[in-house]
């Protein structure tokens, strides 16, 4: 496990969704029994078609954004490395 990606998350909505290793979006069931507890308060809700635009970024652009952050954590030398990723930005992101 050390060194390889085991999922991401939207900085902006992080109780909203999770994208497993496999570039896949699990949107998390926010009416769960103790989901609002472990948040502490009522999430946000997602702009209309951005779980859209993520799925479609994540499918033209997940395996480089996985493989360039294993990539850096490993030459580096580090088990754990956070990385962000500014998707859909003109000039940083993919």
């Amino acid at each position: 496990l050390f060194g390889e990606v085991i999922g991401a998350q939207l900085n902006t909505h992080p109780q909203y969704l999770w994208v497993c290793r496999e570039g896949v979006v699990h949107i998390w069931d926010q009416t769960a029994e103790g989901f609002l507890t472990r948040h502490a308060r009522e999430p946000e809700q997602m702009p209309h078609g951005l779980v859209e635009l993520l799925r479609g970024t994540l499918r033209e652009h997940w395996r480089a954004i996985r493989a360039d952050s294993e990539r850096l954590a490993r030459a580096v030398g580090l088990d754990e490395l956070r990385v962000d990723w500014l998707l859909c930005d003109p000039k940083w992101g993919p």
